[in-house]
């Protein structure tokens, strides 16, 4: 289970209606994002104590995506379909 500390701080990012999904060995992430500058908001994030130790321990949990130039453990991935 998350710590409660992180929920906070990603609800503080304006992330909501975050789920991770595990199947085998490929893990699939889906999150919906309020804010104006999600890829600052996130470095600010990961700046905090709690949210980095809480990075550090799930990272064992994580294989690089193939072809992920900068060893990122999620990588964003393209929308090809949408219905609302």
């Amino acid at each position: 289970n998350v710590w409660p500390e992180v929920l906070e701080e990603l609800k503080k990012v304006k992330v909501k209606n975050y789920s991770i999904y595990l199947k085998e060995d490929f893990m699939f992430g889906y999150l919906e994002y309020a804010g104006d500058d999600f890829e600052g908001d996130m470095a600010e994030m990961q700046k905090i104590p709690i949210v980095d130790k809480w990075t550090k321990l799930m990272i064992s949990c994580f294989n690089p995506f193939p072809n992920n130039e900068d060893n990122e453990s999620w990588v964003m991935m393209d929308e090809i379909f949408h219905l609302d």
